[in-house]
């Protein structure tokens, strides 16, 4: 059984050598979202085409969408740009954690990878635009 962790008191700190299912850091977030090693820069998660590669206010017809049908990235992970913002490890402040990607609300404005919410967010915020991705490490 885990921790609750609640305002106030300490923040537990990210192991990206933990053995286990985690939320990734927002370096490692958005490594994976360039495509990695595999990157050819592209503004958004596989492409430079925003609607090649994501549900976004233009095409979503304001709802989310089943994954993988759009354009997947250099990694071959699908809908890092758009469909619903994604929560990262990191800390914004003391009480807020860092979305990224964009969601099925937005615009081009904000969704390129190197983009984050730009206040934070508490942790319990809870709307059916924010979703996660679980990030685990290689073990090497």
């Amino acid at each position: 059984s885990g921790t609750t962790y609640k305002t106030g008191e300490t923040v537990p700190t990210v192991s990206e050598s933990a053995n286990g299912y985690r939320l990734p850091g927002e370096k490692e977030w958005e490594w994976a979202a360039r495509g990695g090693k595999n990157s050819k820069g592209y503004s958004y998660a596989g492409s430079n085409d925003l609607n090649a590669v994501g549900w976004v206010s233009d095409n979503s017809d304001a709802r989310t969408h089943e994954v993988g049908k759009k354009q997947a990235n250099e990694l071959g992970g699908y809908d890092m740009t758009g469909n619903v913002w994604e929560w990262c490890f990191a800390l914004n402040g003391a009480n807020y954690r860092s979305i990224r990607g964009g969601g099925w609300d937005c615009n081009a404005f904000w969704c390129p990878v190197a983009r984050r919410d730009g206040n934070g967010t508490p942790p319990n915020y809870r709307v059916p635009i924010v979703g996660f991705r679980l990030a685990r490490s290689s073990g090497n």
